[in-house]
């Protein structure tokens, strides 16, 4: 690995969609030492799945080229932690990577990728919006660019939970005795509603957060993602459901809702929780979920039922989950005026 380095210490192949880690502070891209360190983009979100890897570079989705303590090299998966040999020497790797660079590269992919959405940085790479081991399809629609440091921080908790699950077993967010539906009555103080991490949100929420909530029914800051507001058309007690899902469900809009719209929010802690902004603690709703970023889609139905004066009707709400890396909000459906 030394004398690789020494000739070029860091660089990429395949237009970008392989990466070789630089040692020290000249190169280019991720720095070996760091990446590898325990306290890692790698080691530090994979935890034991991990032990043994030096990793010395990464494909275009995050994919690991490590070599283990005996000496074997390996790609290792980090949406599930598997491991694949694939020789003895770094000789072997690129012979295998030159062998399909299409496949084992993603030369093709990285360059249609580019040429629609613009070049990838030395710190970047895609990421699915819904997890290839969760059936995401190796499509353009299905992934976005993402710092590569955040992407393994947002694959180690579900590589860790999915590891060691036979094939095709269900994934569940929440522990073994939490519900994956539940439904609620919650008191939207002032026509909104909050869901935000346990530990990390922040109620200093700006103008244009405000804005966004009037105007498109929720309200969130990918700069400070730890909260969402969740639009109601009353300030009252209203009818939510709560359904937790494994991935992004199938059907894209459900019929009869009125207004459906979308945005991302982390949980570092684990711990969602749903509640007026304004409510006693008391009547919180906590949603235990797997450390990592989370899509939620907000559904309004029953907008024309409401009274003239606004305070009564039967306005009903449903609030999906699932795991999917951060990005805008997005109205999948708008409310006739």
């Amino acid at each position: 690995m030394s004398a690789l380095l020494l000739q070029r210490n860091g660089f990429a192949l395949f237009n970008a969609a392989v990466q070789v880690f630089r040692g020290g502070a000249g190169g280019i891209g991720p720095e070996l030492a760091e990446w590898n360190s325990p306290h890692s983009r790698v080691e530090g979100h994979l935890g034991v799945l991990a032990d043994d890897l030096f990793c010395f570079g990464q494909d275009l989705f995050d994919l690991q080229f490590a070599i283990t303590s005996n000496r074997t090299v390996v790609t290792f998966a980090p949406e599930n932690g598997q491991r694949a040999s694939i020789g003895s020497s770094l000789q072997d790797w690129a012979e295998w990577l030159l062998a399909d660079p299409n496949v084992r590269g993603a030369h093709g992919f990285a360059t249609s990728w580019q040429d629609e959405f613009g070049a990838l940085t030395m710190q970047q790479r895609l990421i699915p919006r819904r997890f290839f081991v969760l059936g995401g399809t190796y499509d353009r629609n299905n992934v976005t660019s993402i710092d590569a440091v955040e992407a393994m921080r947002i694959r180690g908790p579900l590589a860790r939970h999915v590891h060691d699950l036979p094939k095709g077993a269900n994934v569940q967010l929440g522990g073994e005795q939490k519900p994956t539906r539940a439904e609620l009555q919650l008191v939207a103080d002032y026509g909104q509603i909050y869901l935000f991490d346990q530990a990390d949100a922040t109620f200093d929420v700006s103008e244009e957060w405000t804005d966004q909530l009037l105007d498109l029914r929720i309200g969130s800051d990918l700069d400070e993602p730890t909260l969402i507001g969740l639009g109601t058309a009353r300030s009252a007690k209203v009818s939510f459901v709560l359904e937790l899902l494994a991935q992004e469900p199938d059907q894209y809009v459900q019929q009869g809702w009125d207004h459906v719209v979308e945005a991302s929010i982390e949980s570092p802690s684990g711990v969602l929780v749903l509640n007026g902004p304004t409510a006693a603690e008391s009547k919180a709703i906590e949603i235990q979920v797997r450390p990592g970023s989370y899509r939620v889609r907000h559904h309004l139905g029953g907008l024309d039922t409401l009274s003239d004066d606004g305070l009564d009707g039967d306005d009903h709400y449903e609030l999906l989950l699932w795991p999917e890396p951060c990005h805008d909000p997005e109205v999948l459906k708008a409310v006739a005026e």
